[in-house]
C-alpha cells in the first residue's frame, strides 16, 4: 500500500506573538493538513484550542525568577518539576 506524506501547517504560539498570528491557531487548517501548533507552557496552561489530540511536552519550561541582591526580575528556562509534569 502506497502512503501519502502527511501535509502539515506548523504554527508557533508564545506571548510576544502579534494578535493576529496568535488568532491562527484557532482556524482549521485546511482539509487534508495536520495542524502542529509550538507553543510555550505558558500558552500551553492558558489556552484551549478546538480538536487537539496530542500534546507533546518537552519538560522545559519558563519560569520568572528575581536576583536577591538586585531584586531585578528575569525569566529562566529550566526542567520543569515532577509534580509540574503530572499536571
Amino acid at each position: 500500500v502506497k502512503r501519502r506524506p502527511v501535509r502539515a501547517m506548523v504554527l508557533p504560539l508564545y506571548s510576544m506573538l502579534s494578535s493576529a498570528r496568535q488568532l491562527k491557531v484557532f482556524r482549521p487548517p485546511p482539509k487534508g493538513v495536520r495542524l502542529i501548533i509550538v507553543a510555550t507552557n505558558v500558552a500551553e496552561t492558558s489556552i484551549t484550542i478546538p480538536g487537539i489530540r496530542y500534546v507533546v511536552d518537552t519538560g522545559r519550561v519558563k519560569e520568572h525568577t528575581q536576583a536577591k541582591r538586585t531584586g531585578i526580575g528575569a525569566f529562566k528556562i529550566t526542567w520543569t518539576s515532577k509534580a509540574g509534569a503530572d499536571q
